[in-house]
């Protein structure tokens, strides 16, 4: 019951977001490359980072991204294969909002797990809003994005537990054009 609930108050902030952000005319262009980027299908590796930056775990799978709504929502389905064989799928929406000139994703895992992110187009990094977790503390998260060679994307989550003044890098993620 919890994650249908998470996902309607998922789909309900992203397209409110997105309303608001699609008022008046062409995207900018970083804007419209950040999204376009991010259409397809990928292959994904997930290289899981000890708080000294050593692996310590994998994961494979992949990403498949496309636009919704006209050219102006990007729908992201994740799905992950741990080395155990657990499978995750979760679902995100990524958008430009032309008022505070960011990108924006909304996230909502299998698990009901619900995550804002949002930041600049040009450096594509986006952080997370705070969110306590079960034992009270605050976690907040942000993905650094950057492409590599033959339309490779890379991405590096880190997070932080006291507000953002330090950070640890949690995974990093290696996407690359499936088929």
């Amino acid at each position: 019951m919890r994650w249908r609930i998470t996902i309607a108050v998922s789909c309900i902030l992203t397209f409110a977001l997105a309303a608001r952000a699609q008022q008046g005319g062409e995207l900018p262009a970083e804007a419209r490359k950040r999204l376009d980027s991010l259409v397809g299908k990928w292959t994904s590796k997930w290289d899981y980072l000890d708080k000294e930056g050593k692996v310590v775990g994998s994961a494979t799978g992949g990403e498949v991204g496309r636009y919704i709504e006209g050219d102006w929502l990007v729908e992201w389905t994740t799905e992950v294969v741990q080395q155990n064989g657990d499978r995750s799928v979760s679902k995100a929406w990524w958008f430009y909002n032309r008022q505070d000139k960011k990108i924006y994703l909304t996230s909502v895992g299998q698990d009901g797990d619900l995550w804002v992110l949002s930041g600049d187009p040009v450096e594509f990094t986006i952080t997370s809003w705070p969110k306590k977790r079960a034992d009270g503390s605050t976690i907040i998260i942000r993905f650094s994005h950057s492409e590599g060679e033959k339309h490779t994307l890379r991405a590096v989550m880190e997070y932080s537990l006291d507000d953002g003044k330090t950070w640890t890098r949690g995974f990093r993620q290696t996407m690359t054009p499936a088929g």
